[in-house]
């Protein structure tokens, strides 16, 4: 006979008090045993020593003094064996705990994690994370570092289950993501509301997010603007971006409107998630929030797979675009810049590239942390590897061109080694004013080739970049974590 969930449950829930009273079938075994023993013990004790004489008595009382020390020792054992079982024995949860029992779904929805405890660098001198009372701001600028309260803990106890955080640059809004529902490996949607807070951290605004800001419009992506004091922010919502610049407006700007259940703005798609980026992250604000780079994935000629999903009682059915080795229907791509002046968006024009291959991937972007001599612009790097990832070409691009220039070419095919690239070497954060550093193969005198952190170049006309090599040994790097300009170490 089968038993659902809900009903194996209840079953458990009931059976609680129970078990806690009975025990197990053994320990009811030996605690039986050891209370009738107890009683022949104290009757033969009261037989002995109550009313009879201390003297030595007849043959006949001396046989049932004796039988009854017997019997006193061994019960003594039994209580001693049944001591022991009682101490040794697991006590299960439903013997310690009243309340319900941890269920299949308590560990596939993460319901008995506590709030994140991410940490968020929001300067190079200055993060924010929780602790037991509040959100604070550390600055380690300072000696001792100070910090400074910009959140209480009750503002984030009227949301509920708070599953992420952030604080605006200026520090004055901190917006929290709650209902959160999982979507692939790395992605989610969730309810957002924006707070403006006191010095004490304490709520004076409070304003859901969303196109129509109803309280329970289900976002997948917020980031603020990272530029200095700014309070404005971009979200996306059914795979179109949004803006706002300031949370307590009611009107948001609609960035893009191509997005559909097959066309991604500003998120990427399964492969891109899984495969390549590890996130669904696919919008970039320049360091001066000047600029917003973004993203566009077209599935609608990818073919689809479809598998059943049991989170109800009856099944629903989930169809994702899955490209599979060797098909040539791939997710199209294509990159885009919007400026926040005057809200125009581009869409960057691609040069040419010469690795025989009809499709690339959009292996990494980013912004280059500062102004490059000679331009204008702020410069978005933008890496795109061949199908077979044998081939990449490091281009920057600018808004007011509209286009992306080469800057660097590195095949994988050293002597006779064939190798492949990896997006995170690609995760290009660290520059000069004409240079930026990127991890890249770089073969020894004896034949060996290791990743090695290279400075490459960027002359006034962005192509034909250089790269140098900085001094390393017969090992691999993995991340380049920072870079000290004044020191000019990496």
């Amino acid at each position: 006979m089968s038993v659902s969930a809900k009903e194996s449950g209840d079953l458990l829930e009931g059976g609680g008090d129970e078990e806690l009273v009975a025990g197990s079938p053994q320990q009811r075994n030996w605690r039986g045993i050891c209370i009738a023993l107890l009683v022949i013990a104290t009757m033969c004790t009261l037989e002995v020593f109550g009313l009879q004489e201390l003297v030595a008595g007849s043959p006949q009382q001396r046989n049932w003094r004796g039988i009854c020390i017997a019997l006193l020792v061994i019960a003594t054992m039994c209580t001693l064996i049944a001591v022991a079982v009682l101490l040794l024995t697991p006590i299960s949860g439903a013997q310690l705990f009243a309340g319900r029992p941890i269920s299949l779904d308590d560990i596939l929805t993460q319901n008995l994690t506590g709030s994140s405890d991410q940490v968020e660098w929001k300067s190079a001198s200055q993060f924010t994370f929780i602790d037991e009372e509040s959100m604070l701001v550390v600055d380690v600028s300072k000696s001792p570092p100070t910090t400074r309260i910009i959140a209480s803990k009750e503002l984030f106890a009227r949301h509920g289950k708070v599953y992420s955080w952030s604080s605006s640059s200026s520090g004055a809004y901190v917006v929290v993501a709650y209902d959160q529902k999982k979507q692939y490996r790395e992605s989610f949607i969730a309810v957002y509301n924006v707070s403006r807070t006191d010095e004490q951290g304490r709520a004076i605004t409070y304003e859901p997010v969303g196109p129509n800001k109803t309280g329970d419009e289900e976002l997948q992506l917020f980031r603020w603007n990272p530029g200095p004091n700014a309070t404005d922010f971009v979200f996306v919502f059914q795979n179109n971006i949004w803006y706002k610049h300031k949370p307590e407006t009611d009107e948001a700007t609609q960035i893009t409107s191509s997005g559909s259940t097959l066309v991604y703005n500003g998120v990427t798609d399964w492969m891109y998630e899984e495969e390549i980026y590890g996130t669904n992250e696919a919008l970039w604000w320049s360091p001066t929030g000047d600029y917003l780079a973004f993203a566009t994935f077209d599935d609608t000629e990818v073919s689809q797979i479809h598998f059943p999903i049991y989170d109800d009682e009856y099944p629903t059915i989930a169809n994702i675009p899955y490209p599979k080795a060797g098909v040539p229907q791939l997710p199209k791509v294509r990159l885009s810049i919007w400026r926040r002046s005057d809200r125009i968006t581009k869409v960057l024009s691609l040069p040419s590239f010469d690795d025989g291959s009809q499709y690339h991937y959009l292996f990494r972007v980013s912004w280059l942390p500062n102004k490059i001599a000679n331009q204008a612009d702020d410069m978005l790097v933008a890496v795109w590897a061949n199908r077979v990832q044998n081939v990449t070409h490091i281009t920057l691009c600018s808004f007011t061109t509209g286009e992306c220039k080469v800057n660097y070419r590195q095949a994988y095919r050293i002597g006779d080694r064939q190798l492949w690239a990896e997006p995170e070497e690609y995760a290009i954060n660290y520059a000069t004013k004409d240079a930026y550093f990127v991890i890249l193969p770089h073969r020894q005198t004896d034949g060996n080739v290791f990743s090695h952190i290279a400075r490459v170049s960027i002359p006034p006309a962005i192509k034909e970049g250089r790269a140098v090599f900085l001094p390393m040994g017969e090992y691999d790097v993995t991340r380049i974590v920072g870079y000290n300009e004044a020191r000019g170490e990496v």
